[in-house]
């Protein structure tokens, strides 16, 4: 079966300060996440998940175990499983990225409209 979104009209949820929203399939989840102007938010953390991340406004830095990229507005990013890392906004203008989880981000998924 095949489904449609435009994703300014799946939900908005708000995780610790951050705008997303998630769409899921069976082996993949999708999320576009807006880091507002003001935020200075970094965690770092790890999940089974390959990712790949991809910069639509704004400037990112992304770290993994302990190398560091820059990338701004069509810069993608691919980030191994099971290994430590952080997607940081720089600068001062709001920062917007999708992102691109497999297997399933089930915590993720689970805002995603029903699929």
């Amino acid at each position: 079966m095949i489904q449609g979104y435009y994703w300014d009209e799946v939900p908005e949820h708000e995780v610790d300060g951050r705008h997303i929203r998630v769409v899921g399939g069976v082996k993949t989840t999708v999320m576009r996440q807006i880091f507002p102007a003001d935020m200075t938010f970094a965690l770092r953390h790890t999940h089974h998940q390959e990712q790949i991340s991809t910069v639509l406004r704004g400037r990112a830095r992304f770290t993994c175990g302990d190398k560091s990229v820059e990338l701004g507005p069509g810069g993608t990013v691919i980030l191994p499983a099971n290994i430590e890392h952080e997607t940081a906004k720089v600068g001062d203008e709001e920062m917007e990225i999708q992102e691109i989880f497999a297997p399933v981000h089930e915590r993720l998924d689970k805002l995603a409209p029903p699929h």
